[in-house]
């Protein structure tokens, strides 16, 4: 039984993000949630993070909310992961995948009128060499971006003023900086979808997906979706320099790089990947797995 004491809420703020940890922003959301007896946390560091959402769960807390981008949301359903505590959001990141695709709205006062309400739905996971995450993910290019943009973002301020305006674009900016570059990044890959093996690959990316989209914008795996079991995939052949830059418009576009000759669309409940380097696995934005044999199952 609940302590009558206990917060029947967690808000989790994002130390890390500038807006996630805005004392104006968790002040409004605690105000909108007031009558529900919330309690605000802003964790100085992943293990106090981690003890902070285990208290709330040990206490008998329904609903933790995280306050970010789809990195804080990654942190908190790691922990909520197999309890029957709720997941809440507030948007407050760069591209918020999942709440763009939950429509969750991107102000306060409506992202916390959805908490309210308290209409929860069941999400599929997808477990990573057991971590888990919610959007989607993948290597090469797509990791290359992703660390790209956080060190980006890490510099301080005055960078941070320079790449706001661009928003979740900027994912799009450097990834076709890096389509650019002097050599194109190529690795190669061993695919298995659900025990039957695809084939062996010099890919440019592996994308792996819960959802149509990441990076807000970019429409890898269209037909994804997050509550039907299954996981979608989508691998870049080595190509051209040019054929390269026209998958990348064409995934931001409308998705229409999956009839490219250069591409490889899979879905199923498991991917195995094998490469003879340790290769490096980004989910939700967050680095997530180092090894030459990543599987990806759903949960």
């Amino acid at each position: 039984m609940r302590e009558p004491s206990s917060p029947r809420i967690l808000v989790i703020g994002n130390p890390g993000s500038r807006s996630g940890s805005s004392q104006e922003l968790l002040h409004r959301i605690q105000a909108e949630l007031s009558d529900l007896d919330a309690v605000v946390r802003v964790p100085s560091s992943p293990d106090d993070l981690s003890g902070a959402v285990r208290e709330a769960i040990e206490a008998g807390v329904g609903t933790v909310v995280a306050v970010g981008g789809d990195g804080t949301v990654n942190a908190v359903v790691n922990l909520l992961v197999h309890t029957p505590v709720k997941l809440g959001v507030v948007p407050a990141g760069t591209a918020n995948d999942l709440a763009r695709h939950l429509g969750i709205p991107s102000d306060v006062k409506g992202a916390c009128a959805r908490i309210r309400a308290g209409h929860a739905r069941k999400l599929d996971l997808l477990d990573i060499n057991g971590r888990m995450y919610i959007t989607a993910g993948g290597l090469g290019v797509v990791t290359e971006t992703a660390i790209g943009v956080n060190r980006l973002k890490a510099l301080g301020s005055w960078s941070r003023l320079l790449v706001r305006p661009f928003g979740s674009l900027l994912y799009v900016l450097y990834s076709l900086r890096l389509l650019l570059g002097k050599s194109l990044p190529v690795h190669d890959v061993e695919v298995t979808i659900d025990d039957e093996p695809r084939g062996r690959f010099r890919s440019m990316a592996v994308f792996v997906h819960n959802q149509p989209t990441i990076a807000r914008r970019v429409r890898a795996c269209p037909d994804a979706r997050n509550d039907d079991g299954i996981l979608g995939v989508c691998l870049v052949t080595r190509s051209s320099r040019l054929r390269s830059l026209l998958t990348v418009a064409r995934m931001t576009l409308d998705g229409s790089h999956v009839n490219s000759r250069s591409v490889r669309m899979w879905s199923g409940k498991r991917i195995d990947i094998l490469s003879p380097t340790v290769k490096t696995f980004i989910g939700d934005g967050e680095i997530l797995a180092h090894s030459g044999h990543l599987r990806i199952q759903v949960v």
